[in-house]
């Protein structure tokens, strides 16, 4: 029973503790509570009982040794090789203490799981097994972590890591979004479009073309027009928006109050830009390439060779830059029949609007919550 004890406190502390109680069962010897001693049928006289001295009680508890535990020897000092009355065959001690055993080991197990059902003994959960919500039953299939979510089994939901930071955009750094036709060899698909961050706002930036796009007319026909009415706002906003973009592209892109007051033109040739107009892709105005741009130099465009595959018209300058193009801006030249644009030289001027040779840098606010880096 004090083997099988369920609390640790009422059980052998040790072998030797345990050995000290079993040897006078080994013996024939059993001491009371009150240190008196009971004897047992003699070996030399069978059936007559016989009162166990001292000195043979201290030869009996001498007898075995820590090398012949198990191995019991009688007063004749040879070994018990029969089951003589009164004693325990030792193959029977050896199998009792096994069973001993065995019962300690399943109580501990058994108060193990008792106290973890009760939550004693718990440690609190480290971060990692709290994002393992799921039993790992399965070989995890993990999706890659996005700016929202972080990595994700899908098979079961169950995560690890954070999701990705979002790096920082500032004004001149060169991002990457949608597609359109650039290298002029139209079987091998569209190519990724290159942005250059003109603003940065709350979340929103604004971007503008790294190269000329595409060759356009500002309207269709000659003649007095606005920025409201032209042909090309209606082609930016309708062909130019559908190839190059996504839907998912497409709702990162923000729908833009575009000012078209006079303040935004040339304000020597006093031409009115016409009403206001809401866009999700426009393009800059006059004094957007002041408030943008540092010099003149800043605003030399190459275009691609989709661009002048389109009729796009080129010049070398002087310092060597090769492939200069001419682009439109929004507002009004020198009367309602002209348009402003960006001449090769990065100076502006006024052209007719139904010139076909200039080319198109589109512009947009993008919404960098939405965009996908």
């Amino acid at each position: 029973l004090k083997a099988c004890a369920f609390l640790q406190e009422d059980r052998y502390k040790s072998a030797a503790e345990m050995r000290k109680d079993l040897l006078p069962l080994a013996s024939n010897d059993i001491y009371t509570s009150q240190n008196q001693h009971i004897t047992y049928p003699s070996e030399n006289e069978p059936g007559v009982r016989t009162p166990v001295t001292d000195t043979d009680r201290i030869q009996r508890e001498e007898m075995p040794s820590e090398e012949t535990v198990g191995i019991f020897v009688g007063k004749s000092g040879n070994k018990s090789s029969t089951n003589k009355k009164g004693k325990l065959p030792p193959i029977l001690l050896g199998v009792a203490l096994c069973a001993i055993v065995i019962v300690a080991c399943v109580t501990v197990l058994i108060k193990g799981a008792f106290l973890g059902k009760n939550g004693e003994g718990q440690t609190e959960p480290t971060e990692s097994a709290v994002n393992y919500k799921q039993e790992d039953t399965h070989m995890h299939s993990w999706q890659e972590a996005t700016y929202e979510a972080p990595q994700t089994c899908r098979i079961c939901g169950a995560t690890k890591g954070t999701a990705l930071e979002r790096p920082s955009v500032k004004v001149n750094d060169i991002l990457s979004f949608g597609h359109y036709e650039q290298d002029g060899i139209r079987n091998n698909g569209a190519e990724m479009i290159e942005w250059l961050v003109l603003d940065v706002q709350e979340g929103k930036a604004l971007l503008l073309s790294l190269y000329a796009l595409d060759a356009q007319p500002y309207n269709n026909i000659y003649g007095a027009t606005t920025w409201e009415n032209c042909t090309l706002r209606s082609w930016l906003n309708g062909t130019f928006l559908e190839t190059a973009f996504t839907e998912e592209e497409k709702a990162a892109i923000l729908m833009t109050e575009v000012d078209n007051s006079m303040l935004q033109s040339n304000g020597e040739w006093h031409v009115k830009g016409g009403n206001n107009t809401e866009d999700l892709i426009f393009l800059l105005s006059y004094a957007d390439t002041d408030r943008y741009f540092e010099n003149y130099a800043a605003r030399i465009c190459t275009p691609t060779n989709y661009a002048v595959s389109m009729g796009a018209d080129v010049r070398t300058l002087d310092d060597g830059i090769t492939n200069a193009a001419w682009w439109w801006l929004r507002s009004p030249g020198e009367d309602s029949n002209q348009a402003s644009f960006v001449n090769f030289d990065g100076t502006r001027y006024t052209n007719a609007v139904g010139n076909g040779y200039l080319s198109v840098r589109p512009a947009f606010w993008i919404d960098l919550e939405e965009y996908s880096y």
